[in-house]
């Protein structure tokens, strides 16, 4: 549930709200959770659920600029080898061997 949250911390909000309402529900008195500690795990929980989405986000921009680096290397080999072709083309039209 953390995992999808906004970064706003509503699902956060709710996760402790949940967690609280089962502590209030429980047997009267029992001190055995601390509801103060849930709700730092929660932040912390949310904290890093939003790290991870800013990860997985930089890494998604590292693909597209690999992708965007790997089709220009493409275009330049293409106008090197048409480059190339078309100096070996002039040399022949003016009857130079390339070979």
């Amino acid at each position: 549930m953390l995992v999808v949250d906004a970064g706003d911390g509503t699902l956060a909000e709710a996760a402790l709200r949940w967690a609280r309402a089962v502590v209030e529900t429980s047997d009267a008195g029992d001190d055995r959770v601390d509801v103060a500690a849930l709700g730092d795990l929660f932040e912390r929980l949310r904290a890093l659920a939003k790290h991870f989405s800013t990860q997985k986000r930089a890494l998604t921009d590292v693909r597209r600029s690999i992708e965007g680096v790997q089709d220009g290397l493409h275009e330049l080999r293409t106008s090197l080898v048409e480059l190339v072709e078309e100096g070996l083309r002039r040399l022949r039209a003016a009857g130079v061997s390339a070979d």
